[in-house]
């Protein structure tokens, strides 16, 4: 059941359906050949695994299990392999459990990914930094680039990703 675009899985016994998409933060493309693993409750990163599969080739997943909340741990050579929580509602089908993964990342570089539901259609992304001299940066979706900061993904019609990376800090307050 949605709530506020938060997703409460109810006792409603039976199978239901989950389903999403894996994209890559640094791109916003699909991801194919991305393993999902599915873990029985929230933050459950240890437990027995109850499901697995693998993305399709549009970075397409599907789910039939038992109603109830579940931790997915995504994982694909060359990313970060990190877990996100979905829910699956007995007789009903629970689509558009997106989620967006990272390239890793080297040296000290740090990656920003903003995503959202399906409503509004279009957020942004910005972030404001120290320059060498006495003004600060600016990246938004106008602005998309300056010395060590760059816009990667701007996405316009709802889930995300929208992404920043920053391979050069300078000294001082990042918002």
């Amino acid at each position: 059941i949605q709530v506020d675009n938060v997703l409460f899985a109810q006792n409603l016994p039976g199978t239901g359906v989950l389903s999403g998409r894996i994209t890559n933060a640094l791109t916003g493309q699909a991801l194919s050949g991305a393993t999902l693993r599915l873990r029985a409750g929230v933050n459950n990163l240890t437990g027995t695994v109850v499901a697995t599969t693998t993305t399709n080739s549009t970075g397409d997943y599907t789910f039939n299990v038992n109603s109830g909340t579940y931790t997915c741990e995504v994982s694909i050579t060359g990313f970060v392999t990190t877990s996100f929580v979905t829910v699956s509602v007995g007789g009903r089908t629970i689509a558009n459990q997106n989620y967006t993964i990272t390239p890793v990342l080297s040296g000290s570089d740090l990656r920003i990914v903003l995503t959202w539901g399906a409503s509004p259609s279009d957020l942004d992304s910005h972030l404001t930094g120290p320059t060498t001299g006495s003004s600060r940066f600016h990246v938004y979706y106008a602005s998309k680039t300056t010395t060590g900061v760059t816009l990667d993904v701007d996405d316009t019609t709802s889930y995300g990703p929208e992404t920043i990376t920053i391979t050069q800090f300078l000294p001082g307050v990042y918002r």
